[in-house]
Protein backbone atom coordinates (compact mmCIF):
# COMPACT_ATOMS: atom_id res chain seq x y z
CA UNK A 1 0.00 0.00 0.00
CA UNK A 2 1.35 3.40 -1.41
CA UNK A 3 0.19 5.04 1.65
CA UNK A 4 0.50 2.97 4.13
CA UNK A 5 3.22 3.36 7.14
CA UNK A 6 4.58 1.22 9.96
CA UNK A 7 3.70 1.74 13.50
CA UNK A 8 5.95 3.15 16.38
CA UNK A 9 6.10 3.48 19.95
CA UNK A 10 4.65 7.05 20.55
CA UNK A 11 6.88 9.82 22.44
CA UNK A 12 8.17 7.86 25.74
CA UNK A 13 10.84 8.78 27.01
CA UNK A 14 14.10 8.82 24.69
CA UNK A 15 12.11 9.10 21.78
CA UNK A 16 12.59 11.91 18.73
CA UNK A 17 9.97 14.56 19.01
CA UNK A 18 9.73 18.14 17.51
CA UNK A 19 6.96 19.46 20.33
CA UNK A 20 5.24 18.08 23.07
CA UNK A 21 2.49 17.09 21.62
CA UNK A 22 5.07 14.59 19.95
CA UNK A 23 5.53 12.50 23.48
CA UNK A 24 3.07 10.30 24.76
CA UNK A 25 0.96 12.30 27.28
CA UNK A 26 2.10 16.20 27.55
CA UNK A 27 0.90 16.09 31.30
CA UNK A 28 4.03 13.06 32.23
CA UNK A 29 6.48 13.99 29.09
CA UNK A 30 7.88 17.26 27.70
CA UNK A 31 9.96 17.81 24.45
CA UNK A 32 13.81 18.36 25.42
CA UNK A 33 15.87 19.02 23.08
CA UNK A 34 14.34 16.89 20.29
CA UNK A 35 13.70 14.02 23.00
CA UNK A 36 10.54 12.63 25.11
CA UNK A 37 11.84 13.03 28.68
CA UNK A 38 9.86 12.57 31.76
CA UNK A 39 8.61 16.29 33.73
CA UNK A 40 10.31 17.14 36.33
CA UNK A 41 8.32 17.01 39.93
CA UNK A 42 8.93 18.66 43.00
CA UNK A 43 12.54 19.77 43.95
CA UNK A 44 14.31 18.84 40.76
CA UNK A 45 15.40 21.11 37.60
CA UNK A 46 13.46 22.66 35.70
CA UNK A 47 13.25 25.52 32.95
CA UNK A 48 11.88 28.82 33.83
CA UNK A 49 10.03 30.89 30.98
CA UNK A 50 10.61 34.41 30.53
CA UNK A 51 8.13 35.93 32.94
CA UNK A 52 8.62 34.83 36.95
CA UNK A 53 6.55 32.37 39.23
CA UNK A 54 5.08 30.16 36.16
CA UNK A 55 4.24 26.42 35.58
CA UNK A 56 6.71 26.02 32.78
CA UNK A 57 7.95 22.69 31.82
CA UNK A 58 6.99 21.11 36.00
CA UNK A 59 5.01 17.86 35.69
CA UNK A 60 2.29 19.58 37.87
CA UNK A 61 0.16 22.95 37.66
CA UNK A 62 0.33 23.61 41.55
CA UNK A 63 4.20 23.96 41.06
CA UNK A 64 6.12 27.01 39.76
CA UNK A 65 9.69 26.67 38.31
CA UNK A 66 12.02 28.87 40.76
CA UNK A 67 14.65 30.80 38.88
CA UNK A 68 18.02 30.25 40.44
CA UNK A 69 18.73 33.51 39.26
CA UNK A 70 17.82 37.02 37.53
CA UNK A 71 19.40 36.27 34.14
CA UNK A 72 20.02 32.65 34.72
CA UNK A 73 18.52 29.90 32.71
CA UNK A 74 17.96 27.21 35.76
CA UNK A 75 15.35 26.54 38.09
CA UNK A 76 13.84 24.13 40.67
CA UNK A 77 9.96 23.15 40.63
CA UNK A 78 8.56 24.48 43.91
CA UNK A 79 5.41 24.75 45.20
CA UNK A 80 3.47 28.16 45.19
CA UNK A 81 3.67 29.85 48.42
CA UNK A 82 0.63 30.22 51.64
CA UNK A 83 0.09 32.60 53.34
CA UNK A 84 2.74 34.68 55.57
CA UNK A 85 5.20 33.12 52.93
CA UNK A 86 7.14 35.64 50.48
CA UNK A 87 5.54 36.18 46.86
CA UNK A 88 5.65 39.19 43.92
CA UNK A 89 7.73 39.54 40.95
CA UNK A 90 11.22 38.78 41.97
CA UNK A 91 12.72 36.21 40.29
CA UNK A 92 12.64 33.83 42.71
CA UNK A 93 9.05 34.35 43.88
CA UNK A 94 5.81 33.96 42.16
CA UNK A 95 2.83 36.52 42.21
CA UNK A 96 0.53 33.43 42.74
CA UNK A 97 -0.31 31.95 46.09
CA UNK A 98 -1.76 28.29 46.58
CA UNK A 99 -3.61 30.39 49.90
CA UNK A 100 -5.10 33.44 50.48
CA UNK A 101 -3.90 36.39 48.05
CA UNK A 102 -0.54 38.13 47.18
CA UNK A 103 -0.40 41.96 49.02
CA UNK A 104 1.90 43.51 46.65
CA UNK A 105 2.63 45.93 48.86
CA UNK A 106 3.90 44.16 51.66
CA UNK A 107 5.21 41.09 49.17
CA UNK A 108 3.40 38.61 51.63
CA UNK A 109 0.53 35.77 50.78
CA UNK A 110 -2.43 37.23 53.09
CA UNK A 111 -5.89 35.85 54.08
CA UNK A 112 -8.50 36.73 51.91
CA UNK A 113 -10.76 39.90 53.78
CA UNK A 114 -13.19 39.48 56.00
CA UNK A 115 -16.38 40.59 57.06
CA UNK A 116 -16.85 44.24 56.80
CA UNK A 117 -13.05 44.35 54.96
CA UNK A 118 -13.20 45.83 51.72
CA UNK A 119 -12.92 43.68 48.47
CA UNK A 120 -12.40 44.46 45.28
CA UNK A 121 -13.03 42.88 41.75
CA UNK A 122 -10.65 44.41 40.31
CA UNK A 123 -7.50 42.98 41.99
CA UNK A 124 -5.40 45.96 42.87
CA UNK A 125 -1.84 45.15 45.40
CA UNK A 126 -3.53 46.69 48.84
CA UNK A 127 -6.84 45.02 47.95
CA UNK A 128 -8.05 41.37 48.57
CA UNK A 129 -9.66 40.33 45.41
CA UNK A 130 -12.25 38.21 47.14
CA UNK A 131 -13.66 37.21 50.22
CA UNK A 132 -12.67 34.47 53.04
CA UNK A 133 -14.90 31.42 53.31
CA UNK A 134 -18.63 32.17 51.87
CA UNK A 135 -18.72 35.85 52.02
CA UNK A 136 -19.06 37.65 48.53
CA UNK A 137 -17.48 41.29 47.74
CA UNK A 138 -20.70 43.41 47.58
CA UNK A 139 -20.31 46.12 45.10
CA UNK A 140 -23.14 47.52 45.69
CA UNK A 141 -22.32 48.87 48.85
CA UNK A 142 -21.29 52.32 49.03
CA UNK A 143 -17.77 51.40 50.30
CA UNK A 144 -16.03 52.29 46.93
CA UNK A 145 -17.58 55.72 46.71
CA UNK A 146 -16.40 56.63 43.01
CA UNK A 147 -14.66 53.38 42.23
CA UNK A 148 -17.24 51.33 40.96
CA UNK A 149 -15.13 47.75 41.51
CA UNK A 150 -14.69 48.58 45.21
CA UNK A 151 -17.04 47.23 47.85
CA UNK A 152 -17.10 45.19 51.19
CA UNK A 153 -17.43 41.66 52.50
CA UNK A 154 -20.65 40.45 53.67
CA UNK A 155 -22.43 37.03 54.11
CA UNK A 156 -24.42 36.14 51.17
CA UNK A 157 -27.84 36.35 50.33
CA UNK A 158 -30.27 33.71 52.15
CA UNK A 159 -34.01 32.79 50.50
CA UNK A 160 -35.79 35.49 49.47
CA UNK A 161 -32.84 37.71 49.31
CA UNK A 162 -31.45 40.19 46.51
CA UNK A 163 -29.51 38.63 44.25
CA UNK A 164 -27.90 39.52 40.54
CA UNK A 165 -24.60 38.48 38.91
CA UNK A 166 -21.85 39.79 41.40
CA UNK A 167 -24.14 39.01 44.23
CA UNK A 168 -24.51 35.70 44.49
CA UNK A 169 -26.45 33.38 47.02
CA UNK A 170 -25.33 31.27 50.17
CA UNK A 171 -24.37 27.93 49.58
CA UNK A 172 -27.20 25.53 49.28
CA UNK A 173 -29.47 28.16 47.45
CA UNK A 174 -29.86 29.97 43.79
CA UNK A 175 -30.61 32.89 42.07
CA UNK A 176 -33.41 32.77 40.10
CA UNK A 177 -36.16 34.81 38.16
CA UNK A 178 -39.13 35.41 40.08
CA UNK A 179 -42.40 37.27 39.74
CA UNK A 180 -43.98 38.63 43.43
CA UNK A 181 -47.53 38.95 43.51
CA UNK A 182 -47.77 38.97 39.61
CA UNK A 183 -45.63 41.99 39.22
CA UNK A 184 -41.86 42.94 37.96
CA UNK A 185 -40.04 40.14 37.53
CA UNK A 186 -36.77 40.20 40.18
CA UNK A 187 -34.12 37.96 41.22
CA UNK A 188 -34.12 36.68 44.57
CA UNK A 189 -32.55 33.57 46.20
CA UNK A 190 -34.27 29.97 46.00
CA UNK A 191 -33.44 26.72 47.95
CA UNK A 192 -31.72 24.11 45.65
CA UNK A 193 -33.61 21.26 44.00
CA UNK A 194 -33.05 17.82 45.04
CA UNK A 195 -32.29 14.61 42.92
CA UNK A 196 -34.88 13.45 40.50
CA UNK A 197 -36.27 17.29 40.09
CA UNK A 198 -36.89 19.07 36.96
CA UNK A 199 -33.76 21.42 36.43
CA UNK A 200 -32.32 23.89 33.58
CA UNK A 201 -28.94 24.30 35.34
CA UNK A 202 -26.53 23.01 37.86
CA UNK A 203 -26.57 25.85 39.79
CA UNK A 204 -30.60 24.70 40.80
CA UNK A 205 -29.15 21.35 42.10
CA UNK A 206 -28.15 20.58 45.65
CA UNK A 207 -25.85 17.81 44.17
CA UNK A 208 -24.53 20.60 41.53
CA UNK A 209 -25.45 18.76 38.45
CA UNK A 210 -28.55 19.08 35.82
CA UNK A 211 -28.50 15.81 34.22
CA UNK A 212 -27.92 15.31 31.20
CA UNK A 213 -25.62 18.38 30.20
CA UNK A 214 -26.44 21.06 28.66
CA UNK A 215 -24.58 21.23 25.16
CA UNK A 216 -25.00 25.13 24.53
CA UNK A 217 -28.28 25.30 22.72
CA UNK A 218 -30.82 25.08 25.91
CA UNK A 219 -30.25 21.33 26.16
CA UNK A 220 -32.66 18.30 26.11
CA UNK A 221 -36.07 19.15 27.03
CA UNK A 222 -36.09 16.34 30.51
CA UNK A 223 -33.11 16.85 32.37
CA UNK A 224 -33.02 16.58 36.09
CA UNK A 225 -31.10 16.92 39.05
CA UNK A 226 -28.85 13.89 39.75
CA UNK A 227 -25.89 12.50 41.82
CA UNK A 228 -22.35 13.34 40.43
CA UNK A 229 -20.67 10.45 38.97
CA UNK A 230 -18.05 8.21 40.51
CA UNK A 231 -14.53 7.50 39.08
CA UNK A 232 -15.05 5.19 36.01
CA UNK A 233 -18.63 6.16 35.31
CA UNK A 234 -19.57 6.90 32.06
CA UNK A 235 -19.38 10.67 31.65
CA UNK A 236 -19.37 13.79 28.48
CA UNK A 237 -18.21 16.51 30.69
CA UNK A 238 -16.15 17.09 33.85
CA UNK A 239 -19.19 18.66 35.57
CA UNK A 240 -20.60 15.12 35.97
CA UNK A 241 -17.75 14.13 37.66
CA UNK A 242 -16.86 13.69 41.62
CA UNK A 243 -14.27 16.48 42.72
CA UNK A 244 -11.29 16.01 42.21
CA UNK A 245 -11.85 14.77 38.99
CA UNK A 246 -12.21 15.06 35.07
CA UNK A 247 -13.76 13.53 32.42
CA UNK A 248 -11.21 11.56 30.23
CA UNK A 249 -11.95 12.41 26.41
CA UNK A 250 -10.49 9.11 25.38
CA UNK A 251 -12.43 7.13 27.26
CA UNK A 252 -15.08 8.55 28.46
CA UNK A 253 -15.38 7.72 31.87
CA UNK A 254 -14.76 10.23 34.80
CA UNK A 255 -11.11 9.60 36.31
CA UNK A 256 -8.86 11.55 38.62
CA UNK A 257 -7.20 15.07 37.89
CA UNK A 258 -3.39 13.92 37.63
CA UNK A 259 -2.14 17.59 36.99
CA UNK A 260 -2.77 18.11 40.94
CA UNK A 261 0.35 16.77 42.89
CA UNK A 262 -2.42 16.08 45.75
CA UNK A 263 -3.69 13.47 43.80
CA UNK A 264 -0.74 11.32 43.95
CA UNK A 265 -2.02 10.11 47.24
CA UNK A 266 -5.34 9.20 45.61
CA UNK A 267 -3.91 6.77 43.33
CA UNK A 268 -3.84 9.01 40.63
CA UNK A 269 0.18 8.43 40.11
CA UNK A 270 -0.03 5.01 41.18
CA UNK A 271 2.62 4.42 38.18
CA UNK A 272 5.85 6.06 37.95
CA UNK A 273 5.83 7.30 34.60
CA UNK A 274 9.69 6.58 34.25
CA UNK A 275 8.57 2.90 35.09
CA UNK A 276 5.73 2.75 33.09
CA UNK A 277 8.13 3.80 29.98
CA UNK A 278 10.53 1.10 30.94
CA UNK A 279 7.72 -1.53 30.98
CA UNK A 280 6.80 -0.55 27.95
CA UNK A 281 9.78 -1.26 26.47
CA UNK A 282 9.98 -4.27 28.34
CA UNK A 283 7.03 -5.58 26.78
CA UNK A 284 8.35 -4.75 23.25
CA UNK A 285 11.03 -6.46 23.65
CA UNK A 286 9.37 -10.04 25.13
CA UNK A 287 7.13 -9.53 22.17
CA UNK A 288 8.58 -11.37 19.76
CA UNK A 289 9.40 -14.58 22.03
CA UNK A 290 6.06 -14.52 22.66
CA UNK A 291 4.68 -15.11 19.36
CA UNK A 292 7.43 -17.72 18.69
CA UNK A 293 5.80 -19.57 21.51
CA UNK A 294 2.67 -19.42 20.53
CA UNK A 295 3.53 -20.84 17.00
Amino acid sequence: DAGGGSCVLWGNPGAPCATDDDCFDTQLYFCDQGSCAVKPRRGEPCVPEAGNGTQANCMYYDNFCRKLSDAGTGGTCSVFPVIGERCGDAFDLARTCAQGFCRGDAGICSELAGPGDYCDQTPVDEISPGCAGTLICDIRSDAGGDDVSLGKCRVSSGVGGYCDDVTPCAAGIFCEAVQPDGGTTERACVAQLANSTRCTGDSQCQSGLCDPPDPGDGGPPNRFCGPLHALGVACTTGAQCVAPGLCDPASGVCTLDCGLKANEANGCMSYDPRSMSIYLLFALALAPFARRRRK
